[in-house]
């Protein structure tokens, strides 16, 4: 009896499993058309970019390779999607731009086709970065005024050496954060 009930278990797992796999043709699917711009740079392209397509309520997640346009073509099951995507452009071997952009709340299944434009927000990112700056200094043993431990942390934002020959620090008056300029005549 053991067996049997085990063999049963078997099967109808098999069985559910192979149900999910099962592509219904009945349902209809819909031509959508998403396009990457750049609202200021009008001729940039995002060629190469991935657009991934989330529908809102179900587990699937289509994604796509942005063609020479900057357009990808889906043909998906009605439903409300999300669509992210991400550029990464290198210039050279220290600077970055990053460009993302998303749109929420695509209704698909109204219409039998639709476009929809996901303007891009970018970013460049260079090889130094100042990754803290603490000018206040701390107070001397004897109480006295924040003038001692003044510090910048630098980081190298990319997997290639840095050199910093050329890079000069100054300190401008008021030289800390409590005192006045003295450089001033009369206000």
């Amino acid at each position: 009896m053991r067996k049997l009930l085990y063999y049963v278990l078997i099967f109808i797992g098999f069985v559910s499993c192979d149900s999910k796999f099962n592509y219904d043709e009945t349902i209809p699917l819909y031509n959508l058309t998403i396009e990457l711009a750049d609202s200021v740079n009008k001729d940039k392209r995002f060629d190469g970019a991935i657009l991934e397509l989330r529908c809102i309520g179900r587990d699937a997640v289509f994604t796509d390779t942005v063609n020479a346009t900057s357009k990808v073509d889906f043909i998906i099951p009605a439903g409300i999607y999300e669509a992210t995507s991400q550029h990464i452009l290198r210039d050279g071997i220290n600077n970055v731009e990053i460009s993302n952009g998303s749109s929420g709340q695509i209704v698909v299944g109204r219409e039998s086709s639709m476009n929809i434009r996901i303007n891009m927000t970018s970013t460049k990112t260079s090889q130094l970065v100042i990754k803290e700056l603490y000018n206040g200094g701390i107070m001397k043993d004897d109480g006295q005024t924040f003038q001692s431990d003044k510090c910048f942390i630098l980081y190298n934002n990319s997997s290639t050496i840095a050199t910093y020959d050329n890079l000069c620090i100054a300190i401008v008056s008021p030289y800390n954060s409590h005192a006045g300029n003295k450089w001033y005549n009369h206000g």
